[in-house]
């Protein structure tokens, strides 16, 4: 198979062109290979906040791989994650787990 776009390594740069290439249409996902020697996306990322015990992203809720800033509240909302889900009132900020969940491709193809 020939492909459009090789993105090599699917850590968090190699996530986010990825997403921002399908989202904005420039790339189907059968045209789309991701090139790592994991077997998903995000792997090291997810091993790392399992390591320190992170619970929640340090980051608002808008601040994630999808190039749709509410994206991750509207996962949220379709797959009926409750608000108490998200940590604090000002900034939102969401599970970890709720990443983990979610990943890249099921971001994007959702």
């Amino acid at each position: 198979m020939v492909f459009e776009w090789i993105v090599v390594g699917g850590g968090i740069q190699g996530s986010t062109i990825a997403a921002f290439l399908v989202k904005n249409n420039k790339v189907s996902t059968d045209k789309l290979r991701i090139i790592d020697p994991h077997e998903m996306p995000l792997f090291k990322w997810a091993k790392s906040t399992e390591r320190i015990g992170m619970k929640f992203l340090r980051s608002p809720f808008v601040h994630h791989l999808d190039v749709d800033p509410f994206s991750l509240r509207s996962y949220a909302a379709k797959h009926q994650w409750k608000k108490s889900e998200f940590y604090g009132s000002i900034k939102d900020h969401p599970w970890k787990c709720l990443m983990n969940t979610v990943r890249l491709f099921s971001m994007i193809l959702d």
